[in-house]
């Protein structure tokens, strides 16, 4: 009784969370002081299905290339004797500490207008597939990562024995093996494009784009009625993807345990995919490198004198506030959403037919998240929730900031801990029962340390997220708490390059240096 209480306690306010801003949206969209036949003309008027149609495609095409070159640097990691393939595994990660429009930006220092190697027009389609692509491929190089290491020798060895060929073994074994990896792949790397806010703020010059366009109507137009509406649309294809992602995970297929793969030296496969590999990474540490060098420069591409006058700041009117900011969120963020996070798993994993069927809602509450765009949920909350006595003032917006972000990235870190606690056998509870120890204690002493990699990754995940994100904060932040990442944009926005480059910098560069500290400890 006392467990489902506590379950109930902490469902109401991941409910309310994703609840009222929804409802808020259909609220606005559906308003009565417009007839139900012209909301039904402006959701389907040519300028909505102009950013709808170009965020589908767009979104698609980015995915597919996103997923084609994380399967070559996932084989070559996995499957080949590549030099240097144990860095390439670090390296092609580091995008994932930087603000999503970070590689974007590097895009316009090395490929814009007076871009450092080939100067083009880079804004529009170009730049949107570009700065996609980088955006997901850690994403979809992890995914396929993982299931190229579960590959079974003995079914390669069987091929061989069979007589097979390169093309047929990889016809008939691994992409078989691969379906579902690349299904998610393509699903993840979708999802992230066409909710994205940063990279078509950048580079989608004239390209309407669903997010941007939520973004104009809501902050510029203030036309709250059409940016719902355009939630609408955007909502679509997070919840298709949402639930084929639901449907494979669903599908469990028994397999025997795998046989480690056995890499054999092939000195032109390795070359090859190697060379192919470097040449990806190095383009995306690149577009990264190219930020943190401009903003040691003058006033790009005018005056390229090396100073560290933008780290003053100065033309930025918050200041240094915006890092603090951004520090104070992910750590708060960090603490109270693994603490959260903890609790609820522990209680659904290892206590789950005492706390039904609260259970059955907490779990559909911890899962819906992952179906709303950041975007989305920003915007909800600005409608429903920023109006509430105790979100008012600049402490009660940190506190909204702070529930949105918790909210945004529950998901993953609600489902990592679950996944880790449930390898864990029951007989710790039973054997603990035994010795005189209840619940709490056994969990604390024994559950804990078990999954001390576990917790430490989530933390990481919900620090770095939380220091990095944009979509949802654009439409929360006051002046007193907005954070480095939207100070970032909101700077290149106005032509501020060197300063908005700067605060980019630092926050990729405190993102960094975290990672390197949990890795070392």
């Amino acid at each position: 009784m006392v467990m489902r209480g506590l379950l109930l306690l902490l469902t109401i306010p991941l409910a309310v969370g994703i609840l009222f801003p929804l409802g808020a949206l259909v609220g606005e969209a559906f308003s009565g002081t417009t007839p139900a036949g012209d909301v039904l003309g402006m959701l389907i008027s040519r300028p909505m299905l102009r950013a709808v149609g170009n965020t589908l495609w767009v979104g698609g095409l980015t995915a597919l290339l996103s997923t084609i070159l994380g399967g070559i640097l996932a084989y070559t990691m996995t499957m080949t004797k590549a030099p240097g393939r144990k860095a390439l595994g670090l390296l092609f990660m580091v995008p994932l500490l930087a603000p999503s429009f970070m590689p974007a930006m590097g895009l316009v220092y090395l490929f814009g207008n007076y871009g450092l190697l080939f100067p083009t027009s880079l804004y529009g389609v170009p730049g949107l597939l570009a700065g996609g692509v980088l955006f997901t491929l850690p994403h979809t190089t992890l995914q396929l990562s993982l299931a190229f290491r579960t590959l079974d020798q003995r079914l390669l060895d069987a091929a061989l024995l069979l007589g097979s060929g390169a093309a047929r073994r990889f016809r008939t074994v691994l992409l078989p093996h691969l379906r579902d990896a690349l299904v998610n792949a393509l699903l993840i790397a979708f999802v992230l494009t066409v909710t994205d806010f940063g990279v078509p703020k950048l580079l989608g010059g004239n390209v309407p784009m669903l997010a941007t366009e939520i973004y104009k109507y809501a902050i510029g137009l203030a036309d709250f009625q059409r940016a719902a509406l355009l939630s609408f649309w955007l909502m679509v294809p997070s919840l298709l993807a949402f639930g084929a992602y639901t449907l494979l995970s669903r599908r469990k297929e028994e397999r025997a345990t795998p046989q480690a793969l056995r890499i054999e030296p092939n000195r032109g496969r390795d070359v090859f995919f190697g060379g192919l590999s470097w040449f990806i990474v190095a383009g995306m540490l690149a577009s990264i490198g190219a930020v943190v060098l401009a903003s040691f420069v003058k006033a790009w591409p005018y005056d390229r004198a090396w100073t560290l006058e933008a780290y003053s700041l100065t033309s930025l009117s918050y200041g240094f506030a915006p890092v603090l900011n951004s520090l104070g969120l992910a750590f708060s963020t960090a603490v109270s959403g693994v603490l959260l996070a903890w609790v609820t798993s522990v209680l659904m994993t290892r206590h789950g037919p005492s706390v039904r069927p609260v259970g059955v809602l907490f779990h559909a509450a911890a899962l819906l998240p992952m179906a709303v765009p950041g975007t989305i949920l920003g915007l909800g909350f600005a409608m429903s929730l920023s109006g509430w006595e105790i979100f008012s003032g600049v402490w009660g917006n940190r506190l909204l900031v702070l529930f949105n972000t918790l909210v945004h990235l529950f998901t993953v870190g609600y489902l990592t801990l679950s996944t880790s606690l449930k390898t864990l056998p029951a007989t710790y509870e039973a054997a603990g029962l035994l010795l005189g120890r209840g619940y709490a204690y056994t969990t604390m002493r024994v559950l804990t340390p078990l999954c001390g990699r576990p917790l430490r990754e989530t933390f990481a995940y919900f620090f770095s997220n939380a220091l990095t994100t944009i979509s949802a904060l654009v439409f929360l932040y006051s002046p007193e708490t907005i954070t480095g990442a939207v100070a970032a944009l909101q700077s290149l926005d106005a032509g501020y390059l060197a300063s908005g480059a700067a605060m980019a910098t630092i926050i990729f560069a405190l993102n960094v240096a975290f990672r390197g500290l949990l890795i070392r400890n």
